[in-house]
């Protein structure tokens, strides 16, 4: 009789985390707020009471365990939040919108910190149920209800962002995530039907680099197998984006300024502007240059437009840290991803390590077209530190 009371305690705690985790990722995602505000009022209302809650447990557990209340990446995201609102009030700027991106994440962080001992495998599948679900859910509604969240400017609002190039922001850690359930279990089905689901969704609204990059994280997991391949393709595209950044966004290089590569990009329906992004780097490096060393802080959507010729963001994950924090706020976002990426080359297992770090790449190869909210960039950053801790020395089985 103890034994079932005991179940039953365990699988109210499981569902209970699930809704937890749903809300949290929920409030950072769903744009509800246009044609349901109350339900996107209520989203960030029980956020906030998560927030607060998982604060007060992750408090009373360290004193009561003598735990580490600062873990490395607490001190990274909080160091780096702190400069963002320091360049802010110095260019005069609201820091409070940021307070949000960092509550969630800390939120996902805590509960994940709580729960973890013992459990390593449940909470990654929890986690990562979430996700995959706000992924299925996207489709569906893209599928049969469009429309339904609304327009905003004349163009549609999805369940999970305002521009469908924003897909990525939830996808990627939903990938990264199923790959290290598979990793646990040794099955890979509801990882390719994820992978279908995430290249549907950004053909479907006509997002050509999301579309290209996912699919070759698709073919990757299907094909390739070896520890030599995939470390010869991690190379391969990370010179890439060091030539593509270099040609384009920082045009120093004419390296792909080629008729194949033209040709290329003009069959996927796009032109060498990357849909004028072009011109949006070439605006926001000219606003870098004259506050090279802080940035101008966080800015709204209106001094964004003013800033960059009617753009709303920089379209390049560098440039964003750049233009919000400087050369400093850039250097510690550095860091943060260097020590995350650190701590996920710790794991013993070369495969795992290899395509877990594939993802990773692929990750901000699509942020040098796009910038993700922070949010979504934290969390995606708390899930390469907690790789290695939520891995074992057991290869992938193929089912």
């Amino acid at each position: 009789m103890g034994n079932i009371n005991r179940s039953i305690v365990l699988s109210f705690r499981d569902v209970l985390l699930w809704f937890t985790f749903f809300i949290v990722i929920g409030s950072a995602c769903f744009q509800t707020q246009y044609k349901f505000p109350l339900l996107f009022a209520l989203f960030n209302i029980l956020s906030k009471v998560i927030f607060v809650t998982s604060l007060i447990l992750h408090i009373i557990r360290c004193l009561r365990y003598k735990k580490q209340f600062f873990t490395k990446y607490d001190i990274l995201l909080l160091l780096l939040f702190s400069w963002l609102v320091c360049s802010s009030i110095l260019n005069g700027h609201s820091w409070i919108m940021q307070v949000p991106f960092v509550m969630k994440s800390l939120s996902i962080r805590y509960i994940f910190t709580l729960y973890t001992p013992n459990r390593k495998e449940k909470i990654i599948t929890i986690l990562s149920s979430v996700f995959t679900f706000i992924v299925y859910l996207n489709f569906f509604q893209l599928l049969f209800f469009s429309s339904i969240m609304g327009y905003v400017d004349g163009d549609k609002v999805y369940l999970i962002s305002t521009n469908y190039n924003q897909f990525g922001a939830v996808f990627m850690p939903a990938i990264f995530l199923k790959i290290i359930e598979s990793f646990q279990t040794g099955y890979k089905r509801s990882l390719i039907l994820l992978f279908v689901v995430c290249v549907a969704s950004v053909a479907i609204e006509g997002s050509a680099t999301a579309t290209i990059s996912i699919l070759l994280l698709l073919l990757t997991v299907v094909f390739v197998k070896k520890y030599f391949f995939l470390k010869v393709e991690n190379i391969s595209i990370l010179v890439g984006i060091v030539l593509f950044f270099f040609t384009f966004v920082l045009p120093v290089l004419s390296i792909f300024n080629v008729p194949f590569v033209s040709s290329f990009v003009e069959g996927l329906g796009k032109d060498m502007t990357f849909s004028h992004r072009t011109s949006i780097w070439i605006y926001a490096l000219f606003q870098i240059s004259y506050s090279p060393l802080i940035g101008y802080g966080v800015c709204d959507k209106e001094w964004f437009q003013f800033l960059l010729s009617n753009a709303v963001n920089t379209h390049n994950v560098i440039l964003h840290f750049l233009i919000q924090g400087g050369g400093v706020g850039l250097l510690i976002f550095a860091v943060f991803v260097y020590i995350g990426i650190k701590q996920l080359l710790s794991i013993q297992d070369k495969y795992q390590r290899e395509l877990l770090l594939t993802v990773v790449i692929v990750f901000f190869l699509m942020s040098q077209f796009e910038v993700y909210t922070n949010t979504f960039i934290y969390i995606f950053i708390f899930l390469m530190f907690i790789s290695k801790e939520m891995l074992t020395c057991k290869f992938i089985e193929n089912v």
